[in-house]
């Protein structure tokens, strides 16, 4: 009996690291959470994994923010309605 809570509350190692990757895309439900908590707060691997995907996506989110664009130059649509014109026509 115990377990089953000890399997239903603590998930084994590949089913936390989805977990993790819902966590950093903010889609993780509160009973996921509790279950990621009580896993990483024992197993030191998926902690150390935790701080790496977390310090990658960090740094990815940042350097995108420096480099989004407004928008797409008109030379950009042009040549896309053009590329796309010409595979039409094929």
């Amino acid at each position: 009996m115990i377990n089953r809570w000890i399997h239903f509350w603590i998930l084994p190692c590949s089913e936390i690291s989805m977990l993790i990757e819902k966590k950093n895309a903010n889609q993780i439900t509160f009973l996921e959470k509790i279950r990621l908590k009580a896993h990483v707060n024992i197993c030191k691997m998926c902690r150390a994994y935790q701080k790496k995907v977390t310090l990658i996506d960090q740094l990815l989110s940042k350097h995108t923010n420096d480099e989004k664009k407004e928008g797409f130059e008109n030379f950009e649509i042009q040549d896309f309605k053009q590329r796309m014109k010409e595979k039409m026509k094929k």
